[in-house]
């Protein structure tokens, strides 16, 4: 899947599926807390539609990258930073 998130410059993020791995997608929400982040300080914020939820995070303030997608359980789940901002 390619998916281009347009703001002020063309954004594509490569992700992966892998189908043996699929469970409910509000089972992934609800879980989300138990869930290790794909890097420190990230926290999930959607289990689904990372092209629509990609945008509205850059067009309300979010660096790009300080957003991260990440395939679980077939779901494309987006992740935002959250932690300390490094001075």
């Amino acid at each position: 899947m390619r998916i281009t998130i347009e703001v002020t410059e063309e954004k594509e993020y490569e992700i992966e599926h892998d189908d043996d791995y699929y469970i409910s997608e509000s089972v992934v929400w609800a879980m989300r807390d138990k869930i290790d982040p794909p890097s420190g300080g990230f926290v999930m914020w959607s289990t689904s539609a990372p092209e629509f939820n990609l945008e509205y995070l850059i067009e309300n303030g979010w660096k790009p990258e300080h957003l991260m997608v990440c395939t679980i359980a077939g779901h494309d789940t987006v992740w935002r930073y959250e932690g300390e901002e490094e001075e």
